[in-house]
């Protein structure tokens, strides 16, 4: 227990050397300016879409952390009242979806057949079964590194083969790719940013850099592959996002959407 403590000690004083090197590291990246933002905040204005599905959605439960698409229904997991709500899109209608029995419900994410379910106070990503609502024999091991304070996983995507985890905490902030056969972590790195919300669109790995509740998070990308040194410096920020407490990303009906705790709200935005 203490040979772990001294552990996260020395990579917490490693990242705090390492910060101005990784800042002006950050200085080279390409980035676009962001757009004004009013004080206020306001969502985005509904994007044309042919199916005419609104742009934004208010959420059942008070406190939404998990965000998923499983490619007719959006799937929002709620920490407060420990359930995974269900919504279409067409009908705009909310199903109570299911009870979580887990310890410390989180980030979700769709792998094409099956949910992944972050429980932290199991220590574990769980994989779920929809048909069924059971969880499958299949989970992983949440990094030791990656549990300091819970709740602290803030995102979990899948990129058709591994699932990719992150986990707030300042300098010592983690993206982590893991194997879900074997459960190894297979690539762990600095984000460069408070990381908020994951999502994957077949290129890039996005998320929201959260600055705090005075200013809105910064929309950022990197283009996905299994060059660490690429997927440490090929960040590009976007824009920034109307959202004061952001918690999950997923990629649907052609757009991101993002979710708010704060205004318990799940609205689209462009990415391009």
């Amino acid at each position: 227990m203490r040979g772990s403590k001294r552990l996260s000690r020395a990579l917490c004083l490693t990242m705090f050397w390492l910060a101005p090197v990784l800042t002006a590291s950050l200085a080279t990246a390409q980035v676009v300016p962001p757009t004004v933002v009013p004080p206020t905040m306001p969502i985005p204005p509904p994007l044309d879409t042919p199916d005419l599905i609104p742009s934004q959605f208010c959420t059942p439960g008070p406190s939404p952390v998990g965000l998923a698409w499983d490619g007719q229904s959006f799937w929002i997991s709620d920490s407060q009242t420990r359930r995974i709500y269900q919504l279409d899109p067409v009908t705009r209608q909310w199903d109570a979806g299911f009870g979580w029995q887990g310890k410390l419900l989180g980030p979700i994410a769709w792998d094409g057949d099956a949910m992944w379910v972050v429980d932290e106070g199991q220590g574990e990503i769980v994989r779920f079964d929809l048909a069924s609502r059971k969880t499958t024999k299949t989970s992983v091991h949440i990094p030791r590194g990656a549990l300091r304070q819970p709740p602290a996983i803030t995102g979990l995507a899948w990129d058709g083969k591994t699932v990719w985890l992150c986990n707030e905490g300042g300098l010592c902030a983690c993206y982590y790719r893991m194997d879900v056969a074997s459960g190894r972590v297979l690539q762990s790195f600095f984000p460069r940013c408070e990381p908020r919300g994951l999502a994957f669109d077949g290129e890039y790995l996005w998320t929201i850099a959260y600055r705090g509740t005075s200013l809105p998070g910064m929309l950022s990308r990197r283009p996905l592959n299994d060059d660490a040194l690429s997927l440490l410096t090929k960040l590009t920020f976007h824009w920034l996002v109307p959202a004061r407490d952001p918690t999950a990303l997923t990629f649907a009906l052609g757009r991101l959407w993002v979710l708010d705790r704060d205004q318990r709200l799940l609205f689209s935005v462009a990415t391009k």
